[in-house]
């Protein structure tokens, strides 16, 4: 029965608490929106909780007015009222009324008349408050004399802001001389929340630093001129000088950095100096790798060398020293010349190739020396022409001959040959085709007695191709116009294409 009665009360508080039931007035509203937002205060009528103004017109209740939009509000449905915290599907729960009436009591006590209850022992948050039993002398520090349940005002309670450290101090403004430095803090420890109050106070802070004299570093003034050279030949010095008071160090400031004195070398003429030699060099190495050789070491006449009219040294830079070393030379070898290239290698009338060779003894490699580079055969292509059938081809024609007789006469002719060995035909080749033999009247007497149509028509032949001038003769024992042109170059093409066709 006893935990009966627990498992009772802590739901009964846990229900309290979700439901925010507080002391003092709630605001009750008449229209419920969408999003726990309500409308429409029920005014001149005060309700002591949200039971009280679901009880009765209200559609939801507020602890505070929170606006959220025109005629707008935050609220808590009263439809919430009847939301069980304990599992899918309990039982409907009762008005809190109706709870504390359900709480175990004893059939056999007369009923229990109780006072109002005290406001909430929070001022926001969550808290108590208690009502005792209307008696006369009843004990009001025994338990079963009071009763007390929680309470909420505001849910958040209002959060006060307070200072957090101040940040270290800045760098100061300046190193000397009076300056000033900033601190600061923030108002976060904690933040002001829930409409607390901001910090009192400044969250920046300045104060002067560094008051001390600033120190005044020295500084250079100008060089002077530089001093006469200490010597009148040859290397010597000179020097130039500056002071540190431009301004002069004061107050603790650095010293000026640098020389003050400054050398320089001079040379008014050069002195003469007399050459002189250098130490022998170590002997060099043989000068051959195998055989007789020789080797050297050296000296310069630079210790000192000779300048501005000094003498140079006497004797040679130079020595030579005889050596040889225990080995025989190695002997590149080297080709001979190549031989003739020997018969073609071929079938008759059949192309085949010829062989050539020389020898890698002039000299031969010998001691490690490198053989000849190279191969020593070496072949070309060849055509076997022995006993092939071979046609005869015309040679050029030869000149003109003189004229044989007088213009006037029948016998101012010209005559010239051709020979068919071009090359002869050979092995049952074919003969030459064409005449050996060309006959003209004298070249000369044509000039003097053609007429000017003859000399026309000649020219206008001699000027077209030869597969386009006329053949024949023209009646006169002139053989054409231009024919012989025409057949000697014929000939020469003839004489080429065959004997290009017989060559390897």
């Amino acid at each position: 029965m006893k935990d009966i009665n627990n498992y009772i009360i802590l739901a009964l508080l846990f229900i309290l608490q979700i439901y925010q039931f507080t002391e003092g007035k709630v605001l009750c509203f008449r229209k419920l929106k969408k999003n726990h937002k309500c409308a429409g205060i029920i005014r001149k009528v005060s309700f002591e909780d949200g039971e009280d103004c679901c009880s009765k017109r209200g559609l939801g209740f507020a602890i505070q007015k929170h606006k959220i939009g025109k005629n707008r509000f935050r609220c808590t449905p009263c439809s919430d009222l009847n939301k069980n915290p304990f599992g899918n599907k309990p039982p409907k729960m009762a008005r809190k009324k109706d709870i504390l009436s359900q709480l175990p009591t004893t059939t056999d006590r007369p009923k229990v008349q109780w006072g109002t209850w005290s406001p909430c022992s929070a001022s926001c948050g969550a808290g108590w408050r208690s009502r005792y039993k209307v008696c006369d002398n009843c004990d009001r520090n025994d338990y079963e004399n009071v009763q007390s349940r929680p309470c909420m005002v505001n849910f958040y309670c209002p959060v006060d802001g307070n200072w957090g450290p101040w940040f270290p101090w800045h760098p100061c403004s300046a190193s000397c001389g009076g300056g000033t430095r900033l601190r600061q803090r923030k108002c976060n420890y904690p933040p002001p929340a829930y409409n607390g109050k901001n910090c009192e106070g400044l969250a920046e802070e300045n104060n002067e630093c560094n008051r001390k004299v600033c120190p005044v570093n020295g500084k250079w003034g100008d060089w002077s001129e530089f001093s006469p050279c200490s010597e009148t030949c040859g290397q010597g010095m000179m020097r130039k000088t500056r002071r540190c008071d431009n301004p002069a160090p004061a107050g603790g400031g650095r010293q000026c950095s640098g020389q003050s004195v400054v050398n320089k070398k001079c040379e008014i003429a050069k002195c003469p100096q007399n050459g002189g030699w250098s130490l022998w060099s170590t002997w060099g190495p043989c000068k051959v790798t195998c055989g007789s050789g020789y080797r050297s070491r050296t000296r310069t006449c630079d210790s000192p060398p000779a300048l501005y009219g000094g003498a140079e040294c006497e004797g040679e830079s130079e020595e030579l020293k005889e050596c040889r070393v225990e080995r025989a030379c190695p002997v590149d070898g080297e080709w001979s010349p190549w031989t003739n290239y020997g018969y073609c290698r071929a079938a008759k009338c059949e192309k085949g190739y010829q062989l050539r060779s020389r020898s890698c003894d002039n000299p031969r490699p010998q001691h490690g020396g490198i053989p000849c580079d190279g191969t020593a055969f070496d072949r070309i292509e060849c055509f076997n022409g022995q006993h092939c059938p071979v046609n005869g081809s015309w040679c050029k024609w030869n000149d003109w001959s003189v004229c044989s007789g007088p213009c006037d006469s029948d016998d101012a002719l010209q005559a010239r040959e051709r020979e068919c060995e071009c090359p002869k035909p050979q092995h049952g080749g074919l003969d030459c085709e064409g005449k050996h033999l060309e006959v003209r009247k004298c070249l000369e007497c044509e000039t003097k007695t053609e007429s000017p149509v003859l000399t026309a028509v000649i020219q206008l032949q001699a000027s077209k191709p030869c597969s386009e001038r006329l053949e024949g003769d023209d009646g006169e024992g002139i053989s054409g116009f231009g024919d012989s042109e025409c057949e000697e170059s014929e000939e020469i093409d003839e004489a080429t294409t065959l004997t290009r066709t017989n060559s390897p």
